[in-house]
């Protein structure tokens, strides 16, 4: 599938919602919803302890609205029951910066040169009863987490969106939303070592200035983050002693308000 772009970029879009709230669980009772990668019955979320960290900077960015996160229903008329739709990450910004819910644009960078696609999308998506249940995704997703204003790449694995939504007239709400992942140890200490690379340069590139003064703080929280084993057949266990932790769980809160996509940043 290739596209001349970016002319061929869609220039109409489905019912859309802004992410106006996201948090990462701080307690047992903040994951239930979680997704429970393990099979025990408890959604799981690796990165709990570093909540009380993460979750000030997260709001700081969000209450900014300067950028936007939205996720946009293909098809969707608002009816209660619809299935095998996909779900579609986009990013973006709102019209009126300061104000997140109303007129967006759509960032041209969210969509695939090679395909005029959506980079990051959740095919075979679900609503039944007004609960959306998306993946978990077959591909690696590219989460952005935002730390002291160095952003920070993860590539997530099995990933998963869940929450109830309503259609409105110009877009989507969503309560209860979750999204979880799946950080391979193999992949953080790769990300950490290259980072490592670049900040034993004298002098350090600027662009890694940020990071740089982090990484002793990076490498310290790995003890807490990784909580599953990943068997080689893709599932997850609980770590213990014969399976050493190689799997991080994700998994963020947050809600939407409706968003109308009116166009490309100029």
């Amino acid at each position: 599938n290739t596209c001349n772009y970016p002319s061929d970029l869609p220039t109409a879009w489905s019912k859309t919602g802004v992410v106006t709230w996201k948090h990462i669980p701080e307690n047992l009772g903040q994951r239930a919803l979680c997704q429970d990668y393990t099979g025990d019955g408890v959604g799981d979320c690796g990165i709990t302890g570093l909540a009380s960290y993460l979750n000030g900077p997260i709001a700081d960015k969000i209450s900014a609205a300067e950028n936007a996160i939205l996720l946009e229903f293909s098809g969707w008329a608002g009816q209660d029951n619809y299935s095998g739709f996909t779900l579609n990450g986009l990013a973006g910004a709102p019209v009126t910066t300061g104000t997140l819910a109303g007129n967006v644009y759509v960032d041209r960078s969210a969509y695939d040169p090679e395909t005029c696609m959506s980079e990051v999308f959740f095919p075979d998506s679900d609503i039944s009863n007004g609960h959306l249940s998306s993946g978990p995704n077959g591909m690696p997703l590219a989460f952005g987490l935002a730390v002291e204003g160095f952003t920070m790449v993860f590539p997530l694995k099995d990933c998963v969106i869940k929450a109830d939504v309503v259609a409105g007239s110009s877009g989507v709400t969503a309560t209860n939303g979750i999204f979880s992942g799946i950080l391979l140890k193999k992949d953080w200490t790769a990300m950490i070592d290259r980072y490592e690379v670049e900040c034993i340069k004298d002098p350090v590139p600027p662009e890694y200035a940020d990071v740089c003064s982090y990484l002793g703080a990076m490498r310290s929280a790995e003890s807490m983050m990784f909580d599953l084993y990943r068997n080689p057949d893709g599932t997850y266990i609980p770590n213990d002693d014969d399976h050493p932790a190689n799997a991080s769980s994700w998994c963020l809160q947050f809600t939407m308000a409706e968003a109308n996509i009116v166009g490309y940043q100029p």
